[in-house]
């Protein structure tokens, strides 16, 4: 009875890991008869510890919206041809020249990997538990050019962008939402039917709220 009473408890704090673990625990006894209560206590930590800790890895991986979030350094190709330094990109892998403020360009013909290498470098980054966000750079600009003109467009001005429809589109037009009062989005006429351009164009710059 009272070994349920604990159990219950652990999962009411949301110790679930913990929980489990000492279920398992109370199950094979015959096991851990000879363990201390510090290590039988300290085993129960861990797990809690092991599941917050890849929890919140899988949130970062999650949240940065990587387009291969399955990449990893280790799965980087080296064929003679894309002149890669193997031990330069695991030396990449510790994010230390993030920490020394250093950036990374990655240089090539398209279609050759660049993509990979980038997100790899990135989930690198959240298993060291560093907020990563993957982006492409026309989006980038797209938001840069909302940012400038939410600061210095005047209440009548115009805004006008081409964006390219696919991954951040519609978040990208509801952020123009929140700036303009009316927003429209039209495909140029000399546009292939296939083709994902759209111009997006914003009226009416809503006033900037004032900090409470």
């Amino acid at each position: 009875m009272i070994r349920q009473v604990t159990i219950d408890k652990l999962h009411e704090m949301r110790l679930s890991a913990m929980a489990s673990a000492f279920e398992n625990q109370c199950a094979d006894a015959a096991t851990y008869q000879d363990f201390s209560f510090e290590d039988r206590f300290g085993a129960l930590v861990d797990r809690e510890w092991e599941k917050r800790k890849n929890s919140k890895l899988q949130k970062l991986i999650r949240n940065a919206e990587f387009r291969y979030p399955n990449a990893s350094v280790e799965a980087i190709e080296y064929h003679p041809d894309r002149k890669l330094d193997k031990g330069q990109m695991l030396e990449f892998s510790t994010c230390r020249y993030i920490t020394d403020d250093h950036h990374i360009i990655l240089k090539g013909v398209s279609g050759n990997g660049k993509t990979f290498i980038a997100c790899a470098l990135g989930v690198a980054a959240c298993k060291n538990f560093i907020k990563v966000r993957y982006i492409r750079l026309p989006d980038l600009l797209n938001e840069l050019a909302l940012e400038f003109a939410e600061k210095n467009l005047k209440p009548e001005g115009v805004f006008v962008t081409k964006v390219f429809q696919g991954s951040g589109y519609s978040q990208f037009v509801e952020s123009c939402k929140r700036v303009f009062k009316t927003v429209k989005q039209r495909k140029p006429e000399a546009s292939r039917d296939t083709s994902p351009e759209m111009y997006v164009v914003g009226r009416g710059l809503k006033p900037a709220k004032k900090n409470a």
